[in-house]
């Protein structure tokens, strides 16, 4: 677990609505407001200064969290073991 080389790297997430017009867009928008309220929750610092890409990915009805690599990698190491018991208690595990 996290031995590629870009682990340590900051984390982006892009929501895109795609071509689903206005109900796409609202549930783009419910979905950036629950991972801002996640990210919140954890710790992670959650910004984007550009005002230039900000008024970009507006134009487009899209959105960019950042979120701090050193919280989301602590956050990740602490929850991978729970969330693979988990899958594998489940019988979703895929055999080796």
């Amino acid at each position: 677990m996290f031995n590629n080389p870009a682990d340590p790297l900051n984390t982006f997430l892009d929501i895109q609505a795609g071509a689903g017009g206005t109900e796409a867009c609202d549930w783009a928008s419910m979905l950036l407001r629950q991972y801002l309220k996640y990210a919140e929750r954890k710790g992670f610092k959650a910004t984007l200064e550009d005002p230039k890409v900000l008024a970009s990915f507006e134009k487009y009805d899209q959105s960019v969290i950042y979120m701090n690599t050193e919280d989301y990698t602590k956050y990740a190491r602490e929850t991978f073991p729970k969330e693979k018991k988990l899958i594998e208690q489940l019988g979703l595990a895929k055999p080796a």
